[in-house]
């Protein structure tokens, strides 16, 4: 363990492809909210401006140890909890047309409360990890530009000098700060999209296991201005990257089926994917 990690964790105990094909035909939208297993935000637990600061002098590898920890202890704002279902009907590969139903978290995985949060964002081994714990997935390509389609709050893309400091606490702070400025007005819950690059499951990862894949960051015209990317290493993660997770269990045509069946199938994989189908539809490595 760290010295610069020790602290911070007695503080916790003591205060308690194919990506020319053309997309299926569909109709995206949603619907009522379902909850989700993540555990219940611990009684002293820190809020996100903590989080940032009392992490902000450890190493980039001690810090994503202390996001597990939290994340997984249920240090997350209330409103996350709610998952909304985004519904959509696409045609497979034979023609038929289905109605499938996925529950995306509202907005990107974050720290902290319902008052002081802070988007998170963190590489995507260990948000497998997570998505693993709370019985949930990280979402495709495709599933981006659903919630992107039926999100009821859109967000234009904030864009921050690059460089190094793209991977600090204070640009993560910074960009928060920018977010829930445009933010403002909008309701806590809302399916909000266009704030952040989305980390995604993709086919490339199978030649390419040690990257991250990275897609989105929408326009307010619907153009993302990130296409799918797998140029960083795995554990890269900086201001602009953001951990949608969606509930393992989705449907098709009102019955109930896990996603990664879905993902795999010769026939249905359209319904989520505009890769083709995906064999291990899951973060490489973990």
């Amino acid at each position: 363990m760290s010295r610069q990690l020790l602290p911070f964790l007695l503080w916790i105990f003591w205060g308690g492809c194919r990506e020319d094909a053309p997309p299926p035909t569909e109709v995206a939208g949603s619907v009522e909210a379902k909850k989700s297993p993540i555990p219940p935000r611990p009684a002293g637990a820190p809020t996100g401006s903590e989080f940032l600061s009392l992490t902000a002098g450890l190493s980039i590898a001690s810090r994503e140890e202390a996001i597990l920890a939290q994340v997984t202890s249920g240090n997350i704002p209330d409103f996350l909890r709610m998952f909304v279902e985004v519904t959509v009907s696409v045609a497979d590969t034979g023609g038929t047309f289905h109605t499938t139903t996925f529950s995306a978290m509202p907005d990107y995985l974050a720290i902290g409360s319902d008052q002081d949060f802070v988007r998170i964002p963190i590489g995507s081994r260990t948000a497998q990890k997570i998505a693993d714990l709370f019985e949930c997935s990280l979402v495709t390509r495709k599933m981006v530009n659903d919630v992107w389609k039926a999100a009821s709050v859109k967000l234009a893309p904030i864009p921050m000098t690059p460089g190094p400091s793209m991977l600090s606490n204070q640009y993560f702070g910074t960009h928060q700060q920018k977010i829930e400025a445009a933010r403002a007005g909008k309701p806590l819950g809302a399916l909000t999209a266009g704030q952040k690059k989305d980390v995604v499951l993709s086919n490339k990862l199978q030649s390419q296991p040690t990257k991250v894949a990275i897609y989105g960051w929408h326009k307010l015209n619907g153009t993302p201005i990130q296409p799918l990317s797998t140029v960083h290493h795995h554990a890269y993660a900086d201001y602009s990257h953001g951990i949608r997770l969606i509930l393992e269990t989705v449907t098709v045509d009102g019955k109930p089926m896990p996603a990664v069946d879905v993902l795999k199938s010769a026939t249905l994989h359209p319904l989520l994917s505009d890769e083709g189908v995906m064999p291990s539809p899951r973060i490489p490595g973990v």
